[in-house]
């Protein structure tokens, strides 16, 4: 059957969202909402590229051009994206799709094209990375839910309510401000630089303040010790940040954190809780996700070398003794260095 290609920025198509709700395995990664914070936070470029069939969109790929530190272009789907699956119907399809793309980027003068997702087709293909990816399918009784955790998940989630720890679940920009002081702690702790806050204003902007989002805080006698952000779309929720003060480890405020993210979304009818990416040597992270009852699968890192025509392995882009320099120096240090970095870090 024949099919027609075309590239869309869904910054100017009407119904962006509705065509891709249409189509199976979206996420909020391929919503107009996510285009708009990259375009605004890092001057991205969207190419989504859509096939149609009998004037019906079949599958989508979103991509965005981006520039490396040596001001070279590069195709990505999606940067700061967990996973960002092509939504495709099968096989043949997603081949159309690698062929129109590579054609496309050779023209884009890309060094390079990575995504993430679509491991199921490329079994044979060398990764640049992969994570676990852990999904917890909700049940609108909450006592169903209780029943699939973990014992230890259950006890610190008591815990945490009975050291007095408080729930407050907010979209201001203010609680925005609140969480990204804390994730400049938290990343300062795991030897990284923050994105910069413009990069969380946008997220309020184009995702919180649309009804897409939610900031869930934890206080303490009205400190805040921890705080985390998900995001929605369609019947689907995925935690993307959290953090945490480390003084207030013991009393497991995000156990309650996602408990209660977990409680609001399964009450408003959402169908899938997804946990984002963990890296496999992360033990501790990932038996966190799975006291919840989430089903685990692997999503696998891919880039492709449009000069050498073969798919790579790319290195790390931060070599290792820079974790201990990034530990040592003072947040607003880090916050300039987030702020020049990681638009080339797409």
């Amino acid at each position: 059957m024949e099919h027609h290609v075309k590239y869309i920025n869904p910054l100017q198509f009407t119904g962006w969202d509705e065509m891709v709700l249409s189509l199976s395995g979206y996420s909020i990664f391929h919503s107009r909402s996510w285009a708009q914070v990259l375009a605004g936070a890092y001057g991205c470029k969207p190419f989504y590229l859509t096939i149609y069939k009998k004037r019906q969109p079949v599958a989508v790929w979103p991509t965005v051009q981006t520039h490396t530190l040596w001001s070279s272009r590069k195709g990505v789907s999606l940067p700061f994206s967990d996973h960002c699956e092509p939504l495709v119907p099968d096989e043949n399809c997603f081949n159309d799709l690698v062929d129109s793309i590579i054609n496309f980027a050779h023209k884009m003068k890309w060094k390079t094209f990575e995504f993430r997702g679509a491991g199921q087709f490329l079994t044979q293909i060398p990764a640049v990375a992969r994570y676990n990816l852990h999904v917890l399918d909700l049940l609108p009784n909450e006592k169903d839910m209780i029943k699939r955790l973990r014992n230890s998940t259950w006890r610190n989630i008591k815990k945490a309510s009975n050291q007095q720890v408080e729930i407050c679940i907010e979209t201001s920009l203010e609680s925005v401000k609140i969480f990204y002081d804390l994730n400049c702690l938290t990343r300062k702790h795991h030897g990284l630089p923050p994105q910069p806050f413009k990069f969380f204003s946008n997220i309020h902007r184009y995702i919180l303040s649309k009804h897409k989002g939610i900031v869930v805080l934890a206080k303490r006698r009205n400190q805040i010790i921890a705080g985390a952000v998900f995001f929605h779309f369609g019947d689907i929720a995925i935690y993307k940040y959290g953090a945490s003060h480390r003084d207030f480890l013991a009393l497991r405020p995000n156990n309650l954190i996602m408990w209660e993210a977990i409680k609001w979304y399964a009450q408003r009818g959402y169908k899938q809780f997804d946990f984002g990416r963990t890296e496999p040597e992360n033990r501790g992270l990932n038996q966190f996700k799975t006291g919840w009852g989430a089903k685990k699968r692997q999503i696998a890192y891919y880039c492709f070398d449009l000069a050498k025509n073969i798919f790579i392995e790319k290195q790390p882009w931060l070599p290792p003794f820079m974790n201990l320099a990034f530990r040592k120096m003072p947040v607003p240090i880090l916050r300039l260095v987030g702020s020049m970095a990681y638009r080339h870090m797409a």
